[in-house]
């Protein structure tokens, strides 16, 4: 008997992030009847942290209610044995960061096809944006902040989704964004958005401008990362025109690319709904839903065909867990390009994009079950995005050293009570004025440092010293170990790595047992 939750079966481990774990998982009924669902459970480490419970809940509240064809669904939010999940829609696709790096092939994408998941997204943006309350009918002015190729997801029937809201802003949240926090994907954000100024449906639309852009050019629209972004913006340059950079790109369609891209917010596309009708109107032929599913097929076909077989598996109740955990080996190394190949556009990659760890070092040589424990990032292709806090990078207006200070100040200490100080860490490491790096943070320096000695896995050394110990152990004791090297109460990236591979190695559990939290 498989694994459960609630009403659910544990089918097998998608992927762990910082704060939540994605299972596969069916919802078995009479007749042999099964479905296949995502299934999305906070680590038990944050189970009784208030805060983090209460994001959680925001989510759910924020993603039930959205009920467009362009947007991923949730079905459900639970709690059982003192543990919330939510079930979400099994998107059977890929994203679209997966997408162009598909082996072999261009990483730029046909202009109707990028005009196609364009006007998609804008959709379904619009669908968001005009959120109404249910009882009351008053706007909840959902703005979903992260728009970027992970989190736009494309099926293999051809239809495109809008995924992971778990960063939106909206009316009645009952967790707040604090003062000097900025959410998002930095390369992908709006001016306003990395300004902290007021937001609203117009911030997502740049998002959707630097998407297509890079999707029609087949590289980044700032290939320095977010410095190469603040410095634009602090010359107050626009944007290059994507027909500057690829030839023969529809003057109509460049147009529109541009416009939504204007730094100034006012400038843009009054709605996404007028950002849909204005590329629906902008001369290119869109694919349709055959012509989508073809390309992405075409593209995709290992992991199309996997994908197949482990939603097969998950559906047949006395499925062998070594088939399941064989399929999803091939899932993850299906379609990927060979090694040494240049990648011209891989959000993986993206400079600066997430915290860099202190201490790098050169990962020591990989054998046996430290190469299984501590190998490539996994991308999981089939579920939303995990990660609810990304770090802020430096501000991009001119600041002064005071300015700066302050609110790295408020940051870090945001980061100190999420229980993350390896964020803080970074937070005050990248705090820059106008004439140079913040002085004054001593106290909260201190601070951090102190959060971090009480840490057992603070450095990617520490954490490569837990890896290097499991070895050799039994999967539930390596399980353990492991899911004790945090760094405050995060789990260390290198850890959750480790944790998500030996799941391919490990059988199911038999019967559901409490999880040992980090001490």
């Amino acid at each position: 008997m498989r694994d459960s939750l609630g009403k659910y079966e544990l089918v097998t481990l998608m992927s762990i992030g910082g704060m939540a774990e994605l299972y596969l998982a069916s919802t078995p009924g009479p007749g042999g009847f099964s479905k296949a669902i995502a299934l999305k459970q906070m680590l038990p480490e944050f189970r009784d942290d208030p805060q983090f419970v209460q994001r959680f809940l925001d989510e759910a509240r924020i993603t039930s209610t959205l009920t467009h064809p362009n947007i991923g669904q949730v079905f459900d939010l639970g709690e059982a044995d003192g543990e919330l999940y939510l079930a979400m829609e099994f998107i059977s696709g890929v994203d679209l960061a997966r997408l162009s790096l598909a082996a072999g092939k261009s990483p730029q994408l046909p202009p109707a096809f990028v005009a196609r998941v364009g006007r998609d997204v804008a959709l379904a943006l619009a669908s968001a944006h005009g959120l109404t309350d249910a009882n009351s009918g008053e706007s909840t002015a959902l703005i979903h902040r992260d728009i970027n190729p992970k989190n736009v997801m494309v099926t293999f029937d051809g239809v495109v989704k809008v995924v992971d809201f778990g960063l939106a802003k909206f009316r009645g949240r009952r967790v707040k964004t604090d003062v000097g926090q900025v959410r998002g994907t930095p390369q992908y954000m709006a001016p306003e958005q990395l300004r902290d100024q007021p937001l609203d449906g117009r911030t997502d639309l740049y998002g959707v401008g630097v998407l297509m852009w890079e999707l029609l050019a087949g590289r980044y629209l700032s290939e320095g990362g977010v410095d190469e972004v603040a410095a634009r913006l602090q010359r107050n340059e626009p944007a290059p025109r994507v027909s500057s950079v690829v030839p023969g790109i529809p003057d109509e369609l460049d147009a529109v690319v541009a416009k939504c891209l204007e730094n100034d917010l006012r400038k843009r596309f009054s709605s996404a709904r007028e950002l849909a009708r204005a590329i629906e109107r902008c001369g290119v032929e869109l694919f349709d839903e055959g012509q989508v599913a073809e390309l992405v097929g075409e593209r995709q076909p290992q992991t199309k065909a996997s994908l197949r077989r482990l939603v097969a598996l998950a559906q047949q109740a006395d499925a062998d867990d070594d088939a399941i955990k064989a399929e999803l080996r091939t899932l993850r190394k299906a379609d990927q390009p060979k090694a040494g190949a240049p990648v011209q556009l891989s959000v993986e990659a993206a400079p600066k994009s997430s915290p860099a760890l202190p201490e790098e070092d050169e990962p020591p040589a990989k054998s046996g079950a430290i190469a299984l424990l501590a190998g490539a990032a996994v991308i999981a292709v089939v579920l939303a995005a995990t990660g609810w806090f990304l770090l802020r990078e430096p501000e991009v207006a001119a600041k002064s050293v005071d300015e700066a200070a302050a609110e790295a100040q408020w940051s870090a200490r945001q980061a100190l009570s999420d229980g993350d100080p390896l964020r803080a860490k970074e937070v005050l490491k990248s705090c820059v004025g106008t004439r140079g790096p913040c002085q004054g943070l001593e106290t909260v320096r201190i601070e951090v440092e102190d959060a971090l000695a009480k840490s057992p896995c603070a450095t990617n050394a520490q954490a490569k010293a837990v890896l290097a110990g499991v070895v050799g152990l039994e999967p539930e004791e390596a399980s353990l170990r492991l899911r004790e090297c945090v760094a405050g109460k995060v789990l260390h990236p290198l850890a959750a790595e480790a944790l998500q591979q030996l799941e391919l190695v490990r059988p199911l559990p038999r019967e559901r047992k409490p999880r040992s939290t980090p001490r």
